[in-house]
């Protein structure tokens, strides 16, 4: 075939006409696929309020345009809310605004309960094979919900690390603070401290109280629970008097102050062996506070036998402590229990040293006549 110089003309012109025919069919397809054009942006909204959610379809007059919601707090199944102008359920709360001028399908929420909150859909059904969609997240706010899974008690052991935490529901996520109940400044040191968790190193016994946890975010009312740390630690034992004196045949006692927590045990012994409530020796304890118990052993009439070493005994699952006691004969009557004096230099006690000398010959006549009964 014979060469001609239009023959490249030809073949710019028909490379030129193919190239406006593609673009003409991928407008004309672009013209016919549906698009969503816009959606709402993720909102936050109000319990009692309304919220208004859009979405706006190009093309999408021959296909089935829904609204979805994804999350349920009662199910994972995704709900249907809405297809084309019309709700799926009557509802007072819902409704459904439609623009078919401008492709706009608007829900409109009112009375905003906590139960609306989750992620709305909007889709464009094309084929059963594909769904163009386009979400919303819509987050409600709620009044903080404190937790109370964990023991408000919490206990510890003196010189380790305890631990009190918080957790509170509710939309913002609500902050944690921390104060004593009693006013007084934290074991840090602060006045307030913000943070689920409380820690406190090297716990020590002026720690133990309550303290006050607040979840707060500004909606609604502040929610406040009260956690009591107890610092246990083991016994230490007080002498009021380490010596006791007491004249013979006359009422004597012996008394330890324990410290400690929890309870303890509590023994009296004379040379290894636990004295016990007897027709002459009377064990009491008597607890002054939650941390102090006074234990004292009333011997009714003091025997020779009776002179000697005593020891006070206390212990709890943390350690235990024992002290010695001793009780020693001296030559006249001892005020207690005789009277209230126990200082016998005083003026009183020497004010008073008359009527106990005349008091003795009765006195221990009973003593004496009480042991004869005895043997």
């Amino acid at each position: 075939m014979p060469f001609s110089f239009l023959d490249p003309l030809f073949n710019m012109a028909s490379l030129k006409g193919l190239i406006l025919i593609t673009l003409a069919i991928i407008q004309a397809v672009q013209c016919t696929t549906p698009t969503i054009g816009f959606i709402s942006p993720d909102l936050v909204a109000d319990i009692g309020g309304t919220v208004e959610l859009v979405c706006t379809v190009k093309n999408g007059n021959e296909y089935p345009i829904l609204w979805m919601k994804l999350e349920d707090e009662r199910k994972n199944n995704p709900v249907p809310i809405s297809t084309g102008n019309k709700l799926f359920f009557k509802n007072s709360r819902y409704s459904l605004e439609f623009d078919p001028n401008a492709g706009s399908y608007k829900l409109i929420i009112n009375d905003v309960a906590k139960s609306d909150e989750g992620k709305y859909q909007c889709q464009v059904v094309t084929t059963p094979e594909n769904v163009i969609t386009a979400d919303v997240d819509v987050k409600v706010k709620t009044t903080p919900v404190m937790k109370e899974d964990a023991e408000p008690v919490v206990m510890q052991e003196v010189g380790k690390t305890a631990e009190m935490e918080c957790e509170a529901d509710g939309y913002p996520d609500p902050k944690i603070s921390w104060v004593r109940q009693d006013g007084k400044l934290l074991p840090s040191g602060q006045e307030t401290l913000v943070s689920g968790k409380l820690t406190i190193p090297n716990v020590q016994r002026n720690n133990r109280g309550k303290y006050i946890c607040t979840a707060n975010n500004d909606v609604g009312t502040a929610k406040e629970r009260i956690l009591n740390l107890v610092v246990g630690f083991p016994p230490t034992i007080e002498l009021p008097r380490p010596r006791v004196p007491q004249a013979a045949y006359y009422e004597a006692h012996l008394e330890c102050h324990i410290r400690a927590y929890p309870s303890t045990t509590i023994n009296w012994k004379r040379n290894e062996t636990v004295l016990e409530n007897d027709g002459n020796h009377f064990i009491s304890h008597y607890a002054d506070s939650d941390e102090l118990v006074i234990s004292t052993m009333k011997i009714y009439s003091v025997y020779e036998e009776d002179f000697g070493k005593y020891t006070c005994e206390a212990g709890n699952k943390y350690g235990k402590d024992t002290q010695h006691l001793e009780l020693y004969e001296s030559s006249i009557p001892i005020c207690p229990p005789l009277c209230g004096d126990t200082d016998l230099n005083s003026a009183a006690a020497a004010k008073d040293m008359g009527k106990v000398v005349t008091f003795i010959t009765g006195t221990a006549a009973f003593a004496v006549f009480q042991r004869l009964m005895m043997i």
